[in-house]
């Protein structure tokens, strides 16, 4: 639906003149402004409110959910259902409604509804005596008092003894994050624990422990039915791809962040009752209920999953702008001469709903070099090209040098490192720098003293130096408009053999050969023949060999082992001597500028399984040619200086 609805909007542009969509969009935000002032003269919108409870009509304060509604309707868009959120509250636990939006979830079984009010005085007892104070405790309750001026939690209230009537009520630890802003400040966020449990469980490994404690949580018994799927800058760089063949104009790009988006989405009355949080501040405890979706719970994500795609349809259907959205982010394109003007559309769109504090001035931005998601994005006549912001870059080399002077990285700091770095080498080059993440997610698990491993040395260095160059690698708008090369890959386990067999231009081309010994002799030992790095090997082998065919080109692999086909797609695997083979092939697509593409093939139908087995008699009636087989060699892991080997011929 998504896909369709950016299409048809930049179809729609196309027929158009800058003039005509600036007049075209002017009128309907004009139209729509004044039908929402009428409608609050009138009495419409308090009387959509009708009896709701107080606490959902403060939460919802100046949106227009009566508009919201409407318009949902006009766009015939799927999951009307959500509006209600902003009269009843959305639900906070158990069984979570489905949107029809996402992927369809299997429901769990054995979850009982009430289990967790059953529980609440062992639990809260429990949590009150953990309780310790934050060392930004006075901030934690700066923040509560302020939620509760906009009505978004009770006043804090501190307790003694047991005030508190523990039977009725389920509490949650609140911490602090510290957030850096880019001009050096920093900005601290309350974060409610809502996978807390009182549950201590003993005899069994660390993730399994914080499965069951987590199944013991608010968190653990709130049930999702559907998955969420978010945009990536992905999308947004093949709708400016296709703005540009239908315009012939490189496509502009901004964005626009919505302000305490969760907290915008009350509560389900009946559910209040599990929304209380905890903390100490000056040697006492604090408590508050919250009246609106939390930052931390589960119930919230999904809840403004809903909302927030509801607006970005309207945005998309309506202004028939290319709008996507990550989270709280919303993000698209438009042509240079519309852009500004239609940012200024969708932020008076948002806050006409949302209410007018829900984009700030200094959340939005737009123009042809922006930073979008983390990422600095700029395009240009030809292409465009992706980077990590500075300010981020910068952070990343402080963490990291740390790490390399102190010889330790603590779990909490590998998995922030590692989520970041990931989110960046989508961007950078290709797929490489997924295979030097794999230390960096395992350190997650590490037990004290926290040590760097070697692996966890050398990736750590490679990230350092890779980060200091500041390359990006350049995107064409358009895909070269070469000839197709298709290569088929296979591998036989006993005895282990290799060969690739590659079609272009009417010409068949064939190598196969025993897998080189300074290779397999790296690898891990294994039951099951090693047959998944032989299938890597076949590649590497084929992209090796067939260079002179490749390069610059377009190039679909063929393979017939699922295992093979997910490593190289994502660009790295689970183990470590397989991620050499799928990094070093990467490495060469990206020296010799290949377009890559892999797909599944049947095995009966994968030409190479012949030729991988010395079965040459089907090779020979289509004239296909031996090649000499030509292996590059696999990037080392334990060169610390980082510098991605030379492929040897």
């Amino acid at each position: 639906m998504r896909t369709v609805g950016v299409l048809e909007a930049l179809q729609w542009q196309a027929k158009h003149s800058d003039e005509d969509i600036i007049s075209k969009r002017e009128d309907i935000m004009t139209a729509l402004e004044f039908a929402s002032a009428e409608q609050r003269s009138t009495g419409l919108v308090q009387t959509w409110f009708g009896d709701c409870a107080e606490h959902v009509r403060k939460v919802a304060g100046d949106a227009q959910p009566l508009l919201m509604e409407q318009l949902a309707t006009v766009t015939d868009h799927r999951d009307k259902e959500c509006v209600q959120f902003m009269r009843v509250g959305a639900p906070f636990t158990y069984q979570l409604p489905s949107s029809g939006l996402g992927e369809v979830l299997p429901d769990p079984a054995g979850m009982p509804s009430g289990v967790l009010g059953g529980h609440c005085r062992e639990h809260n007892q429990a949590l009150l005596g953990s309780l310790h104070e934050d060392s930004h405790a006075e901030a934690l309750l700066k923040a509560a008092c302020e939620d509760a001026k906009l009505g978004r939690m009770s006043m804090p209230t501190r307790i003694i003894g047991n005030e508190l009537i523990l039977d009725d009520v389920l509490l949650h630890p609140r911490f602090a994050a510290v957030q850096e802003k880019p001009d050096g400040s920093s900005k601290v966020r309350p974060i409610d624990n809502f996978s807390w449990s009182a549950l201590k469980p003993s005899g069994v490994g660390q993730m399994a422990r914080k499965r069951k404690i987590k199944a013991e949580s608010l968190n653990g018994h709130c049930v999702p039915r559907e998955s969420i799927h978010h945009d990536h800058l992905d999308v947004l760089m093949k709708a400016m791809t296709v703005g540009k063949e239908l315009s012939g104009r490189t496509y502009g790009m901004f964005k626009a962040d919505i302000d305490s988006a969760y907290r915008r989405i009350p509560i389900m009355a009946h559910h209040l009752w599990a929304c209380w949080i905890a903390f100490m501040c000056g040697g006492d405890v604090w408590v508050a209920q919250h009246m609106a979706m939390p930052f931390g719970a589960l119930a919230a994500v999904h809840a403004w999953e809903r909302i927030g795609a509801l607006l970005c349809h309207i945005a998309c259907r309506l202004l028939r702008m290319a709008v996507f959205r990550y989270v709280d982010d919303y993000f698209g394109c438009e042509r240079p001469a519309v852009l500004e003007h239609g940012l200024g559309c969708l932020v008076r769109l948002i806050r006409l709903l949302l209410g007018a504090s829900a984009v700030a001035d200094s959340k939005v931005g737009f123009g042809k070099k922006i930073v979008l998601l983390g990422v600095q994005v700029e395009a240009g006549k030809h292409g465009y090209k992706c980077k990590p912001s500075a300010d981020k870059v910068a952070k990343w080399l402080v963490c990291i040098g740390v790490a390399l002077d102190t010889n330790c990285l603590s779990p909490g700091q590998a998995s922030k490192l590692a989520g970041r770095l990931s989110w960046s080498c989508q961007h950078l080059f290709h797929k490489l720098g997924r295979a030097m993440l794999g230390p960096l997610f395992r350190q997650k698990f590490a037990a004290r003293p926290w040590k760097l491993s070697e692996d966890l040395r050398n990736a750590l260095c490679w990230w350092q130096r890779i980060l200091k160059l500041g390359i990006a690698e350049k995107n064409a708008w358009q895909s070269p408009k070469s000839d197709i090369v298709h290569i088929f890959c296979d591998a036989a386990g006993e005895p282990a053999r290799v060969a690739a067999i590659v079609w272009y231009k009417g010409e068949t081309l064939y190598t196969d050969c025993e897998p080189p010994s300074v290779i397999t002799n790296r690898w891990c030992a294994r039951q099951d023949q090693q047959i998944m790095g032989l299938e890597l090997l076949s590649i590497a082998l084929a992209l090796s060999t067939f260079e002179h065919l490749c390069r610059g080109r377009r190039v679909i692999i063929y393979s017939d082992n699922r295992g093979a086909e997910c490593c190289f797609r994502n660009g790295a695997a689970k183990h470590r001597d397989h991620s050499h083979i799928v990094n070093a092939m990467w490495t060469h697509a990206a020296l010799c500028h290949m377009h890559l593409r892999i797909e599944r093939v049947g095995t009966h139908d994968n030409w190479s399984d012949l030729p991988s087995r010395h079965e040459y008699d089907t090779l020979v009636r289509v004239g296909a040619v031996k090649c000499e087989p030509k292996f590059g060699e696999v990037y080392d892991l334990e060169d610390t200086s980082g510098v991605l080997s030379k492929y040897l011929r």
